[in-house]
Formats: C-alpha cells, sequence, structure tokens
C-alpha cells in the first residue's frame, strides 16, 4: 500500500533566524509527523530566511487546514522559545515555480496611506472619517455601508485634488519589485480595491499591473457629490475577481497569491492559493495563510522561492 503524502514549502523569516530558531523548527516539524526533505537559505542577512521542503501524511484535513495547523505550530514554539519570526507553510502546487497571478489591496498595501482617510484630510473631516475606516478594516462595521457614509463626507471637494493625491501616492516599499518578480516569471498582477478608480489607474501606470479594480466617486460640476456610483467593489467581489482574473489567464485558482491588509480581504485572500496579511489588522492575519508583520512587499517574494541576491536585482532602482 502506498501511503499518501502532502508536501509543503515552510519558509521562515526573521532579522534573528538563528540555529537555535533552526532547530526549534525542525523539531516541531517532527513532532508534528513532518518530514524533512531539504534545507535551503534564501537570504543570510536581515531578513534571514530559510526555506524547508517537508511531506506530511494526509489526513482528514484539507490540505490548506493541514498547512495552517503546521503553521500555527511553528509560530507556537518559536513563540515560546523567544524568536520572533514570520513563518508561512505553502503546499507544493502552489511554491511550484512558474506563471502566478498577484492580486493585491491598495490601501495600506501597495500604498502606505487609505486614500479616503486623505481626501478627508483635506476636506476637514479627516478625524472622523479615519475612525470609520479604522473600524471598518478591522471587521467591526459592514464594508459597503461604511464606504457610502464616509463618502457623504466628502461631499463638495473639489476634484482637482483627486489628480493631486493620485500624483504623489507614497507607494509601499517593495511593491514595484514584487510585481516585477511576479511578471518576471511569466505572471500577471492586479490591484482589486475597496478604494477608488483614480488612484489605482495612477497605480496601475506606475506599477505596470495589468488590471486595476475600484469604486468611482461621481463628481458634478468639479465637485465630489459625496456618492459613489454602482455597483461597489465588496469584499465578496474582491473574491469574485480572483477567480475571474485567474480563469483569464489560464491559471488555477492554487497559483493566485492575494495580499491585503483589512477584513475587507478576507474572501479575496480564501480564494487564493496562498492568501498574505500585510502589516494588518489582527482578524485578517488570523485567518491568513501567513502574515508578514515586518519589512516590505518584496517579502512575499521569499515565499515564493526567490533568494536575496534575486530580490536585490529586482529591488535595485530603474
Amino acid at each position: 500500500m502506498v501511503n499518501r503524502i502532502h508536501a509543503f514549502t515552510v519558509t521562515a523569516l526573521g532579522d534573528q533566524l538563528d540555529a537555535s530558531c533552526l532547530d526549534q523548527i525542525t523539531h516541531a516539524l517532527a513532532g508534528a509527523g513532518a518530514t524533512i526533505e531539504s534545507i535551503t537559505f534564501l537570504s543570510e542577512r536581515g531578513p534571514v530566511v530559510v526555506a524547508l521542503t517537508v511531506t506530511v501524511p494526509v489526513t482528514d484535513e484539507p490540505v490548506r487546514a493541514h498547512g495552517h495547523g503546521l503553521r500555527h505550530v511553528l509560530l507556537a514554539t518559536t513563540t515560546a522559545g523567544g524568536a520572533s519570526l514570520d513563518i508561512a507553510v505553502v503546499p507544493a502546487v502552489v511554491a511550484a515555480a512558474g506563471p502566478r497571478l498577484l492580486v493585491a489591496d491598495m490601501d495600506s498595501t501597495l500604498i502606505q496611506i487609505e486614500v479616503i482617510d486623505e481626501l478627508a484630510r483635506r476636506h476637514g473631516v479627516g478625524d472622523e472619517v479615519a475612525e470609520v475606516t479604522r473600524r471598518a478594516m478591522s471587521g467591526e462595521l459592514d464594508f459597503e455601508a461604511s464606504l457610502r457614509a464616509r463618502v457623504t463626507r466628502l461631499a463638495g471637494l473639489d476634484a482637482a485634488v483627486l489628480d493631486e493625491l493620485a500624483a504623489h501616492l507614497p507607494v509601499t516599499d517593495g511593491a514595484a519589485a514584487l510585481v516585477r518578480g511576479v511578471k518576471r516569471a511569466g505572471g500577471h498582477a492586479a490591484v482589486v480595491s475597496g478604494g477608488f478608480t483614480f488612484a489605482t489607474a495612477a497605480l496601475v501606470a506606475q506599477l505596470g499591473l495589468d488590471h486595476g479594480f475600484a469604486n468611482t466617486l461621481e463628481i458634478e460640476a468639479g465637485r465630489l457629490t459625496g456618492r459613489v456610483i454602482d455597483p461597489v467593489v465588496t469584499p465578496q467581489r474582491k473574491a469574485e475577481l480572483v477567480v475571474e482574473l485567474a480563469a483569464h489567464h489560464g491559471l488555477a485558482p492554487e497559483r493566485v497569491v492575494a495580499v491585503g491588509d483589512g477584513a475587507n480581504d478576507l474572501l479575496m485572500l480564501e480564494r487564493a492559493g496562498l492568501g498574505v496579511a500585510f502589516h494588518a489588522k489582527p482578524r485578517l492575519s488570523a485567518a491568513a495563510d501567513t502574515a508578514l508583520t515586518s519589512g516590505g512587499l518584496e517579502r512575499i517574494l521569499y515565499l515564493l522561492g526567490s533568494t536575496s541576491a534575486e530580490i536585490d536585482a529586482l529591488m535595485a532602482p530603474r
């Protein structure tokens, strides 16, 4: 009788990932019934990154849930040992080299701000809108209802502010390198946002993205009306776009990497083969396949098998 196994790539990232940490990881994997097939250092300086190929016997759990369980064991073990690491457990079909689709959120992910909060600040209602944004991204409020309520507070804002903001979006460190890395491997990249089209259009042009989806603010006589044009990009719509874009490019959903920071990204990350919570709210970090708590977006490339030398080349100024 042939034993059935699941194969995973376990990637650990940490600025102080030393021999003791690696020993904790290997012992925890053995205790969880995993067989380590190989160990490769992808980076030997900050961050130190090690990738372990492991196999585990098939259980009644779905492969993704099995990976989540392994990750939680590893995080608990290393945290108890005093280490602070980001750890991903990625099924082999997801980790395999080749073309894939990157689907990324915009606000607080591809860029360092929440666009609606910045518009509100310039309209003199920044504090009240930012508090609603915080609660919506934490999953305390219905996303669509909170979006419409926040946009209402922007009524009367000069539309020229949109162009000025779009021209000066603070792109997150490593975003350009992440997109280059995915596209260099024959893949594609999209921004799927609950924010606004004037900003996603600027990002598509700046980063060389293949697709951009967001909400359109209604403008009349050069000023915002306080309304958003239907349909709204809801959390459910984000998830649907993962499947639709993958099919458009002839890729299985398992070949999609989705990244976001807020509760409205949860369904999108669940539909992707690899869901990455990036500097995220607690609810998303707990549910995602992995959470990156430090560094830039280029660190996602380590989860896909890139080395520090390859990432350095992608990060070099163009």
